[in-house]
């Protein structure tokens, strides 16, 4: 069976994220029917690696391969870039898709990027970054991204763009499906505004629900061309462009062939010869696969050595949420750049009113082993914020003090407190954390973390700290705010323990 290795490069803590809850909502539903199955995932400085166990193309790099070849062969305008069979299918399967997974979300981000295309000519759905799930909020969902709904702003439907989020459902996502009609026949992605303000996507869909008419064809269909579409597509688009979400039909009523001829099913042969056929200009260059290659086998040799290569384990995948630095447990030699002034907050030129500290002691057997005084402000933002906290505490790991599970865990705690830094009136927060055995510790180990909120206090701690004179004081020390998701603070459950940091990793 032939493998894909699907890289991803990561620029910052959010596409992370948005790459992880991808992978993670994939693995939740049930083996039969996942609708992208993945072998292993590693990351590794600033990539992430995806293994699959088959090839498979995304539906918007075929198109826009195919539509380059239409161009260079003089057939732009003489037929459509997939045949009416072929889109058909494809929407067929997409809907068989949408059918199981209503059940459970809505996924959001319903693109030609979001469907693929195997090498066994199969229709899959991916793309879960933004999936919303049953028992999800959709406004917290929503409150996370500024109040804006997913996707594009010049494809949202009527009630995208109006925030109407109690008409915000399946019959949406159905807006979407239509949405690929057009860029199936040209090729090209129809926007149904030409700018993104959100003062024009609104005024076209005030427009639209003024009048109450579908979005017309001939606003995306070329002049010129020496072809037609078939009454049954046409219909079809107006079925699922009407502005009124009760107007448009149940995927129930798109399945049923009495009522849409046009979504059937076509044999795999004439899949593969329509959009596989031109498989090599798909894939990517040696020369651009060299360096994610050599990373990867090295990933896969240290997961051998461990004995551990799923993503849903995470027992490889220990990181750090930061901007440009991910750390996974591979060993590597270079040395990340401690002069980065993200790094470098000089506390003498932040104010009073911004100023606040971190400060972190790991006691051993009741000894101090290690102690450090960071600072922050309320003017950095929370992926910086992140760095500068993971960057800190993974010290104690390079000095093998702690391990990666420890590391993980109390940056994971700290940055939770700061992210209410803006909203709270107390002047400190103090708690102590029972680190876990790893493979550096089996005694007995804690660590205490003092995180003020008062600038005045925040900058003598810091001005002693520099001088060496740094003493952390353990007034008013609480339990870590997560011991309760530990039965015992020595646990040799792993599972138990990976639920824990996977809920927390997803929850920034």
């Amino acid at each position: 069976m032939k493998v894909m290795l699907m890289v991803t490069a990561l620029v910052n803590g959010t596409t992370l994220r948005e790459t992880l809850n991808e992978l993670i909502k994939c693995a939740e539903f049930e083996n039969s029917h996942r609708f992208l199955l993945y072998s292993s995932v590693f990351i590794f400085r600033h990539y992430l690696f995806v293994e699959y166990q088959t090839m498979a193309y995304d539906l918007e790099q075929i198109l826009h391969v195919k539509r380059k070849d239409m161009i260079d062969n003089n057939e732009v305008l003489i037929t459509s870039v997939l045949s009416e069979n072929i889109i058909g299918h494809i929407l067929r399967k997409i809907l068989k898709a949408l059918s199981y997974l209503h059940q459970y979300a809505l996924h959001n981000n319903l693109i030609a990027r979001s469907i693929i295309v195997t090498e066994n000519c199969d229709i899959k759905l991916t793309g879960f970054k933004w999936t919303v799930l049953k028992n999800e909020d959709i406004r917290k969902a929503l409150s996370s991204r500024n109040n804006r709904f997913f996707g594009r702003p010049t494809q949202w439907a009527p009630e995208e763009a109006l925030n109407d989020i109690e008409n915000y459902g399946p019959h949406t996502e159905l807006w979407h499906v239509g949405l690929l009609i057009p860029e199936m026949v040209t090729g090209e992605t129809f926007h149904l505004t030409n700018t993104m303000y959100s003062k024009d996507v609104k005024q076209y869909a005030e427009q639209l629900m003024k009048f109450q008419l579908p979005v017309p064809y001939n606003g995306w269909f070329p002049s010129g061309v020496k072809f037609s579409l078939s009454s049954e597509i046409l219909r079809l688009w107006h079925c699922l462009m009407q502005p009124n979400h009760e107007k448009r039909p149940t995927i129930g009523e798109l399945l049923d062939r009495k009522i849409f001829k046009i979504i059937k099913s076509v044999d795999k042969s004439e899949i593969r010869e329509v959009l596989l056929a031109s498989a090599k200009k798909y894939r990517i260059t040696p020369d651009e696969l060299t360096e994610p290659l050599q990373k990867w086998t090295q990933l896969v040799n240290y997961s051998r050595e461990r004995g551990a290569s799923d993503v849903t384990r995470l027992e490889s995948l220990y990181l750090g949420m930061g901007r440009n630095e991910f750390f996974s447990s591979v060993s590597y030699k270079d040395e990340i750049d401690d002069e980065n002034p993200m790094y470098k907050i000089d506390f003498r030129k932040v104010p009073n009113d911004l100023l606040q500290c971190v400060c972190i002691a790991i006691l051993k057997n009741r000894k101090k082993k290690a102690a450090l005084a960071l600072t922050v402000h309320l003017d950095i933002n929370t992926t910086d914020m992140c760095t500068v906290v993971c960057r800190n505490v993974y010290k104690f790991a390079q000095s093998e003090i702690i391990g990666f599970i420890n590391y993980v865990r109390i940056s994971l705690e700290i940055i939770e407190v700061l992210k209410q830094r803006e909203q709270t009136r107390a002047k400190h927060r103090s708690w102590q954390i029972f680190l876990e055995e790893d493979e550096i510790n089996e005694l007995e180990i804690v660590a205490q973390v003092h995180v003020i909120f008062d600038g005045l206090t925040a900058r003598n701690v810091l001005e002693k700290a520099e001088k060496g004179n740094f003493e952390f004081k353990d007034f008013n020390m609480i339990d870590s705010p997560a011991l309760e998701t530990f039965a015992q603070h020595i646990t040799n459950d792993k599972n138990v323990i990976n639920s824990f940091y996977l809920h927390k990793i997803l929850s920034y």
